[in-house]
């Protein structure tokens, strides 16, 4: 999977999901499409889940309490 548009979020207040909904929130306030996909540290998933329409995935390159998430191909 990978990402052809996304927004940079940081976030390091709270589980997993509430800092995917808060991005998710922002990402559709911003560019007015629900994303369905999201990168992040591996420290915070082991290997994907799915919160809402997000498939959250593991990705190394993601810094520890970011979020790369945005419209997944």
């Amino acid at each position: 999977m990978s990402i052809k548009w996304g927004l940079l979020w940081y976030d390091e207040e709270g589980t997993l999901e509430e800092k995917v909904r808060r991005a998710m929130e922002r990402y559709q306030e911003k560019f007015g499409v629900v994303p369905n996909a999201c990168f992040v540290h591996p420290s915070e998933v082991d290997g994907a889940v799915t919160i809402d329409e997000c498939r959250v995935v593991a990705n190394p390159t993601v810094l520890k309490h970011h979020l790369w998430i945005g419209e997944g191909i």
